[in-house]
Order: structure tokens, then C-alpha cells, then sequence
């Protein structure tokens, strides 16, 4: 077994799983996987299982490209991202499927984490929201309501029965900061979802919400570091009489920042008013 994620296209987000039945990618409604853009093919790929491995077999005019390379046959590697058009899907195998290397590191991993003791009085709280994390990413989210957060202007998708539930919110936050490089706004988003999270378990745990509230603080530091780097590149740029740069890192601030209050925001967006 095997499995697609959608890094960036219409459904992204999106987890497929593939059997050992041809996965059919393309613009017509037949294929298991359809994607509507204008330089995708009807019947743009397959995805084979062949010799117990993937092979996948481009058939499209505009063709498919892996590691930026094209493709028209080739044996599917563990990580691979496969470009179709403007979509971008990433291919994972199974547990059982990995190589010998591969599993040894899983299990390595596993020992680690066992040492440490964390679980050396039984599963606590903190075990069981870490499983339910990576639970809930391996599985697609389905449409619900939209929340918009305060002085953001996104829509934040929660579902309705899942407002209350902080793992929810924590695989929401998780899916983000994995994808942070696929949207600018992705980790400003993921912070929100994983504070709102925090406020849902404040009554729980006291261990589980301080190892949660330093994962949220580094990943808060994390942002600010960026933003800082683009000020200064701002910076840089118009004193070296630069101002297209200038406001090329201007403008990220604010699509990485969507807070209006945010003092970032406000700064860059005040000496973007100046340069005009």
C-alpha cells in the first residue's frame, strides 16, 4: 500500500490511498484522482503497481515532472513529488513497503522516545494526543464551517463538530507548519490553530499543555525570526536605492503577517504608504 498527499493544488491537503489497482490522475471524471486545470491531460497518468513497486507512466502532452526533472516511466521512490500541471502530489509508501533502512530508522526513533522515560509510568495524556496527532493527519479533512480568526481576514476551516476537540486543532496547526513553505500566511495560521488548541486543554494535563505551549512558543519565535530577516532585507534594500526589493519584502510581511494589529504588519505596511 501506498499513498498521495496533495501539497498544492485544488485539493490540497487532500491523503489518497493506492492499492494495487491503477491510480488514474487527469482532467475526465473517471480518474481517481481529477484534476481541473487547463494543462493537464484527460488522462494525464497511471500509477501502476508493478514487480511490488509503483511505477508511474505519463500519457499527457504537457507532461509530469519529479524532482523537476520530466518523466514518462519511472519506478517511485519513497518522498517523490510528482508536478502535474500546477498540482503538486507527494508519494509515500506504506510501513511494510519501506526498505529495511528506512523501518530501522522508524524503530530507532521508537526506542529513543521510550527511553526518555515519557512513558515509563504508562501512557500518559501527552502519548495519547501525540498519537491522536499523527492519527488525525494520516486522515483527509471533509468540508465544514468557516471561522475567521480575528483581525486576520483568513478563513479558518473548523469543523463544526471539532470546535471544541484540541486535537482537532492540533492536526489542523500540524498539517500547516508541515506546509508553511506552500503559503506564506501557512505558519502564522498554524501558530493560531495550535494557541487555540492550548485553550481548549488548559483543565487537562499540566505536563501535556507546557510541552505543547514550548512546541507553540518555538515555532512563534520561528515567525518572528522571518519576519525580522524580511524587515531587514527591506531595510537593506532601499538604502542601497533598491525599492522594487524593498517592497518585494514588504509585501511578504503582510502576507506572512495577515494580523493588522500585529506590530510587523503595521510597520510594513506603513513604509509600503511611504514608497508610493
Amino acid at each position: 500500500m501506498a499513498r498521495i498527499t496533495v501539497l498544492k493544488g485544488e485539493a490540497e491537503g487532500s491523503i489518497i490511498e493506492i492499492s494495487e489497482k491503477d491510480f488514474k490522475i487527469g482532467r475526465d471524471p473517471s480518474n481517481d484522482l481529477i484534476i481541473k486545470e487547463p494543462f493537464v491531460s484527460r488522462r494525464h497518468a497511471t500509477i501502476r503497481y508493478k514487480r511490488g513497486k509503483y511505477l508511474i507512466i505519463d500519457s499527457s502532452i504537457n507532461g509530469t515532472r519529479i524532482k523537476d526533472r520530466p518523466v514518462k516511466k519511472k519506478y517511485l521512490e519513497d518522498g517523490d513529488e510528482i508536478e502535474i500541471g500546477g498540482t503538486v502530489l507527494k508519494f509515500e509508501l506504506a510501513l511494510q513497503e519501506k526498505t529495511p533502512e528506512a523501518k530501522e530508522v522508524m524503530n530507532e526513533s521508537k526506542n529513543r522516545l521510550l527511553k526518555t522515560g515519557t512513558l515509563a509510568a504508562g501512557i500518559s495524556l501527552i502519548a495519547i494526543l501525540v498519537i491522536s496527532i499523527f492519527y488525525f493527519i494520516s486522515t483527509p479533512s471533509k468540508p465544514g464551517i468557516f471561522s475567521s480568526q480575528p483581525g486576520t481576514g483568513e478563513k479558518l476551516p473548523l469543523q463544526e463538530k471539532y470546535l471544541s476537540d484540541p486535537v482537532y486543532h492540533f492536526k489542523m496547526g500540524n498539517r500547516l507548519y508541515r506546509e508553511k513553505r506552500i503559503k506564506e500566511q501557512n505558519l502564522y495560521l498554524s501558530i493560531l490553530y495550535w494557541k487555540r488548541g492550548l485553550e481548549l486543554l488548559r483543565n487537562t494535563d499540566s505536563e501535556t499543555y507546557i510541552q505543547i505551549e514550548k512546541f507553540v512558543d518555538r515555532i512563534s519565535k520561528e515567525l518572528e525570526g522571518e519576519l525580522k530577516t524580511e524587515m531587514f532585507g527591506a531595510y537593506q534594500a532601499y538604502h542601497l536605492g533598491n525599492i522594487k526589493e524593498c517592497r518585494m519584502h514588504l509585501e511578504k510581511i503582510l502576507r506572512m503577517m495577515p494580523d493588522v494589529n500585529n506590530p510587523f504588519h503595521k510597520s510594513a505596511l506603513e513604509k509600503l504608504k511611504a514608497l508610493k
